[in-house]
């Protein structure tokens, strides 16, 4: 599905946006999400930094009360996706390696083995997402000319900004996680509290460390002017001192979260 948002309040044009969300397999309670207008590696790295990272480091102060209720962190054991572009990313891969993660690749066409996340997706969609203003179902998503006009109606309908919109998934997503689970008959916060009993939640230790982890690393020609990374120009004292005695190539970590 897609929703039609403004970037911010002084946005005079609504512009289509996608939801990820990261899915605890065995509780099912979601543990991060990320809204944006074209996925990539850079949106897959916050999807996982804000899964591990306790809710209060990213959201709003405004929220606060969903920080508390929102309990889900830690480093994952395993982690499963499928192959979009932007799961086997270099970036993607590296960063999951250097938290010591396990990457379980699902085959292609297996729809039957992401039960769980599309489960989610479904729900979350049909319950919270499918009564707000600017909503398009996944059939609408594109360019197909059979759905022109309800990507139109859509577009026109839109009222929330990415701010308003995403203050108001996570007041859904904390009442998602406290539904009881289909099969445990208790809520699914619950079942994930139980689980840490025997596998208490580890975190990145170290400013440095985290800034290093959840970071896209890029490969990229080392010029007079220093590196560009995605449109993005960088140059520095020790960036200028490589160039005087070195020319190729050099690697580059960029924090998504440094460059809004």
């Amino acid at each position: 599905y897609g929703v039609f948002l403004y970037p911010n309040s002084n946005w005079n044009q609504p512009e289509l946006y996608f939801d990820g969300l990261g899915v605890d397999h065995t509780s099912g309670v979601i543990g991060s999400f990320v809204t944006t207008t074209s996925p990539t590696s850079r949106d897959i790295v916050r999807l996982y930094k804000r899964y591990v990272m306790p809710k209060s480091t990213w959201l709003p102060s405004s929220l606060s009360d969903v920080a508390q209720l929102w309990d889900v962190f830690g480093l994952p054991h395993l982690v499963a996706m499928d192959n979009g572009a932007e799961f086997i990313s270099n970036a993607t891969t590296i960063m999951l390696l250097m938290s010591g993660v396990v990457i379980l690749r699902i085959p292609p066409r297996r729809g039957d083995l992401k039960g769980t996340v599309e489960r989610c997706i479904n729900t979350v969609e049909s319950r919270y997402i499918h009564h707000m203003p600017g909503y398009i179902p996944k059939v609408a998503v594109g360019l197909n000319p059979k759905y022109s006009k309800v990507r139109e109606r859509a577009k026109s309908a839109a009222r929330l900004t990415v701010q308003e919109y995403e203050h108001q998934l996570a007041q859904h997503i904390i009442e998602y996680n406290h539904e009881k689970h289909p099969h445990l008959k208790i809520p699914r916060i619950h079942v994930y509290r139980n689980g840490l009993e025997m596998a208490p939640p580890l975190l990145l230790t170290g400013q440095i460390q985290q800034r290093l982890t959840f970071a896209l690393t890029c490969e990229v020609k080392l010029t007079r002017e220093g590196v560009e990374v995605e449109t993005l120009r960088f140059n520095s004292e020790d960036l200028h001192a490589a160039y005087r005695s070195y020319s190729g190539t050099v690697v580059v970590k960029l924090d998504p979260d440094d460059v809004r």
